[in-house]
């Protein structure tokens, strides 16, 4: 049997036809794409598409909270404002459509089908922001393959070393959306996590883990597989799986079904209180053609509407890392792929691990990034003839190779880091990952390997040496406080940190969740606050202020904001051997020349000398 020689993506299987004949639509609300299908339709055709409403949830007030209620009010805020968006279709549609309508929460939108006339009626509703084909990609394929004992990808990247430290995916969590599993296969028995929020078809087709391509089996093997064939093929042997199977058994998947499958990812049960979700998403991917494209809803390109940038917004927003296969479309430059070339996501190419170890293979594709000019991928993982679960199961494995087997390398390390540190914010453990990673190729990240060869046991070293500061927590203003003058002092509980690191504190304000053109004041020192107490005015600093064209933008008085240290709580400790009181310490800020009735938000960001940093939760009030 022939191994697999690439690890197919998938690609965009739609074209732009002409648009004659099409009932006037608003411009740029319609899509070219789906302008075409309109064109070629029979009047009586009714077409699948996506309508998207133009309002957002503020999801950066979540960041810094901890993981299972930042998950719950993720969910909560896009539930809630597809509810308010929505209403007013919903309520027009009903009795004028007759299949599903299907509610895509995570990027406020509704995938159905409707009849060829009704387009227009749909882009001119208010609030709506585009209408889209829903169109259908292929998926990849995975080929049976002898078995050959091969595990140099897993020593290669520092597994092994994890495992020793007990480091094996206990209690964590990986989801995967591809083209299903076989969850009887005998490396991933006993693997599934099982019950009612664990497996999504969103195409209907099979109630219970399934898989007739058996690309996604093999993916799940690098991820969660065991020894059963007589040697480890799994990086995370101990971890659950959770699956969306995205794509039908004829080797397709619509748009909707995809964005179906990301916010099942962020609320499988439907439950917002129970935490459910992932620790980690794999996507063995992509768009491939045309390679070298941002395959996004603003592409100018009418064959390239897909865009997935909300959906992994709210998934990073809940403190969920999501990893892409970086695409089989090397060794040219510039080769990179959709969704894994987005800002939001964190691509991953493939290396040789067998004639020449850490050798970038010539299939891997190349940065920089189309969709923002970085480098592309972020790392590279082990990805020839990588031995793995394969179809039919009592075959037992598959030699894989491509990117689409490399990326689970990554999101595998993840999950025991996650293991290892519950805490690490997710900023932190990409940005652990990519400075520890073995340079390869050119002295520096470069657009073949990005930062180099992910090493497992090196990024656990990392976060283990330097352990970022405790989240401050924030005392004032409290959350939702409406009562507020224009000068308003902020207080916040000092951080401890765990290696007993000096901590400083930036304190950032701003009239949007997202920190846009905030004022950014820091504290001249920091450590441990008690010794800082009593010192009273600590200076002024201005770090930094935007532009002021955002409606309602911080005024240039803020220029003035004072940063004060005082002491609060606590007592100091007598002697004759007693521990002294544990001391609580506050540190105060004051801004003042704030907009009156104007709402803002603030959080404070801990750093300690070494770099570990951590985010408060996020709190808005509101000025009289």
């Amino acid at each position: 049997m022939i191994p697999i020689q690439r690890g197919w993506l998938l690609f965009v299987v739609v074209s732009l036809l002409g648009l004659l004949g099409v009932p006037e639509t608003r411009a740029g609300v319609v899509t070219p794409e789906l302008q075409g299908e309109l064109a070629a339709a029979a009047p009586a055709d009714n077409i699948p598409v996506i309508v998207t409403f133009s309002e957002r949830a503020e999801l950066a007030r979540y960041q810094g909270r901890e993981k299972k209620h930042r998950r719950a009010e993720v969910v909560r805020a896009l539930k809630a404002r597809a509810e308010g968006s929505q209403r007013a279709l919903r309520d027009y549609l009903r009795g004028r459509v007759s299949g599903e309508v299907k509610p895509l929460w995570v990027i406020n939108g509704l995938a159905l089908e409707v009849p060829r006339e009704m387009v227009a009626e749909l882009a001119a509703f208010p609030g709506v922001e585009s209408v889209k084909l829903d169109a259908l990609i292929e998926a990849p394929r995975a080929v049976p393959s002898a078995t050959n004992g091969i595990e140099d990808n897993l020593h290669a990247v520092g597994v092994p070393e994890l495992w020793n430290l007990g480091l094996t995916g206990t209690g964590m969590v990986i989801g995967l959306m591809d083209t299903g599993v076989d969850a009887s296969h005998p490396d991933l028995v006993g693997r599934w996590r099982g019950g009612s929020n664990s497996w999504l078809d969103p195409n209907g087709e099979h109630a219970t883990p399934f898989d007739q391509e058996g690309h996604g089996t093999a993916v799940a093997g690098v991820l969660v597989g065991g020894n059963a064939g007589g040697t480890s093929i799994g990086v995370a042997p101990d971890a659950r799986w959770i699956a969306v199977k995205i794509f039908n058994d004829a080797g397709f998947a619509p748009l909707s079904g995809i964005h179906q499958g990301f916010q099942w990812m962020l609320d499988p049960d439907g439950n917002p209180d129970t935490d459910d979700a992932p620790d980690v998403v794999n996507n063995s991917w992509g768009f491939e053609d045309p390679a070298g494209s941002c395959i996004d809803g603003a592409n100018p390109d009418p064959n390239l509407n897909a865009n997935f940038h909300p959906d992994l917004q709210a998934l990073r927003a809940a403190g969920i890392p999501v990893v892409f296969a970086a695409g089989n479309t090397g060794p040219a430059n510039a080769t990179s792929i959709s969704p894994g070339n987005y800002p939001e996501a964190f691509a991953v190419g493939a290396v040789d691990t067998i004639a020449s170890a850490g050798t970038i293979l010539p299939s891997s594709a190349r940065g920089p990034s189309a969709c923002d000019g970085s480098i592309f991928p972020e790392l590279v993982a082990p990805g020839r003839q990588i031995l793995t679960s394969g179809l039919p199961a009592d075959l037992g494995f598959v030699l894989a190779t491509g990117t689409s087997f490399s990326a689970p390398h990554v999101a595998g390390i993840m999950a025991l880091l996650q293991q290892g540190f519950p805490a690490v914010a997710l900023s932190g453990l990409e940005a652990t990952l990519v400075r520890t990673a073995a340079d390869r190729g050119p002295i520096g990240p470069d657009n073949a390997y990005g930062a180099g060869l992910v090493n497992g046991l090196a990024a656990y070293q990392s976060i283990l040496a330097n352990l970022p500061p405790v989240a401050p927590a924030l005392v004032f203003p409290a959350a939702d406080q409406a009562d507020l003058g224009t000068s308003v002092t902020f207080r916040w509980e000092d951080s401890t940190d765990p290696d007993g690191d000096t901590v400083s504190f930036r304190l950032l304000v701003a009239d949007n969740p997202e920190f846009t053109d905030s004022i950014v004041a820091q504290s001249t020192g920091g450590g441990p606050a008690v010794l800082l107490a009593g010192l009273g005015g600590a200076g002024l600093l201005l770090l930094g202020l935007g532009g002021v064209s955002r409606r309602r933008r911080l005024p240039l008085a803020l220029a003035a904001a004072a940063l004060l240290l005082v002491s609060c709580g606590g007592g100091g400790g007598g002697g004759g051997g007693a521990a002294p009181a544990p001391q609580v310490t506050e540190t105060s800020a004051t801004v003042s020349g704030l907009q009156p009735a104007t709402t803002y938000f603030w959080k404070v960001i801990a750093e300690d000398d070494r770099g570990g940093v951590t985010e408060s939760a996020v709190q808005e009030f509101t000025t009289l």
